[in-house]
């Protein structure tokens, strides 16, 4: 609508490109790059909110001393990965007023190994819950297999890029350079893009589509066995009560995977878009993807709290029924 007001607006950019840098290699070659900054700043302060909660969850946990169940330790496993996420991509405004590259690959680093946590210990936690839930397995046992496994393979994979020296700008934040050192096409590299697909998009959309699966699975198999049925000899009966009793206990847990699979879808479309066109990103999508990123943490964090304070709710209702003789109920 006011094309004197973008020429101008682009030569400003230009200038203050070159007057940074002494010419268009060098240009390319900086973190500063071709995108618009609105992105990286919605993403950097929405997730200064996600560390917030996520750090208020991990210390109500403590200081309840909950971490001492199994069930809240592998909720508070996925509170600390999302906490690491939004602290890298705080930590990444300061690419407004840094030209450091081996800055931005060490924010490249740190975010994918800590978005491969993030991946790894939702696996995790639904191969937890399908094992108790439909196979009548409690694998509490694994906990430290979890932990091993979950900070080898991320550390590892999340090392990859170092080999094929991928780390850098992408798009507006650090991560897998996904277009070629060239400032005025914005030219995509191809080989970023299969990079990103393999290391986090391919995985993520297997992990998105199998573990919506095996929800589906879980909760038409809970469905069956909730239906009354006559139980043959007290045995049986505590035995059936107990598995309700932890299975109620382990559900919350699966609210875990589902954000996981809601947050991503979006990120997934962006990335599509982007490698199906030839040029630089959409900063309308690259902006509702960062905000995607910051809510899947926060959500996190919130789905801790939630989860204690109905826990806690639940607990003193108990008790309130069972000292009043098991008639009437709490009263708020």
């Amino acid at each position: 609508a006011h094309p004197d007001k973008g020429e101008a607006r682009s030569t400003s950019v230009i200038r203050h490109r070159k007057s940074r840098t002494s010419s268009m290699a060098e240009c390319c070659n900086s973190t500063s790059g071709v995108y618009d900054n609105s992105s990286l700043i919605i993403l950097s302060s929405s997730n200064g909110a996600t560390v917030f909660v996520c750090f208020f969850a991990i210390m109500v946990t403590l200081f309840l001393g909950l971490f001492r169940q199994t069930v809240y330790r592998l909720a508070l496993y996925q509170v600390l990965a999302a906490m690491e996420v939004g602290i890298v991509l705080v930590a990444q405004i300061n690419l407004l007023n840094n030209d450091d590259k081996s800055f931005c690959i060490a924010m490249a680093f740190l975010f994918t190994q800590a978005m491969l946590a993030k991946l790894i210990l939702t696996i995790w936690v639904t191969f937890h819950l399908v094992a108790f839930a439909v196979f009548h397995k409690n694998l509490k046992k694994l906990e430290i297999f979890y932990l091993v496994t979950t900070l080898l393979f991320s550390c590892l994979v999340a090392s990859i890029p170092f080999a094929t020296k991928s780390y850098g700008l992408s798009g507006s934040w650090c991560w897998i350079e996904d277009s070629e050192n060239n400032c005025e096409k914005g030219k995509k590299d191809t080989t970023g893009i299969i990079e990103q697909f393999a290391l986090w998009f391919g995985p993520s959309t297997a992990i998105l589509l199998t573990t919506g699966i095996a929800m589906i699975v879980m909760l038409i198999v809970l469905a069956k066995r909730s239906r009354p049925r006559p139980e043959k000899n007290t045995i049986t009966v505590t035995g059936h009560y107990q598995n309700r009793k932890a299975l109620k206990q382990l559900l919350p847990l699966a609210v875990y995977p589902i954000l996981f699979c809601l947050f991503n879808v979006f990120p997934l479309v962006d990335y599509l878009y982007d490698a199906l066109h030839e040029t630089a990103n959409d900063s309308i999508l690259e902006s509702v993807s960062a905000l995607c990123n910051a809510g899947l943490g926060f959500t996190t964090g919130m789905a801790l709290i939630v989860h204690i304070l109905v826990s806690k709710l639940l607990a003193r209702n108990r008790k309130y029924v069972s000292e009043s003789g098991g008639y009437g109920t709490m009263q708020p």
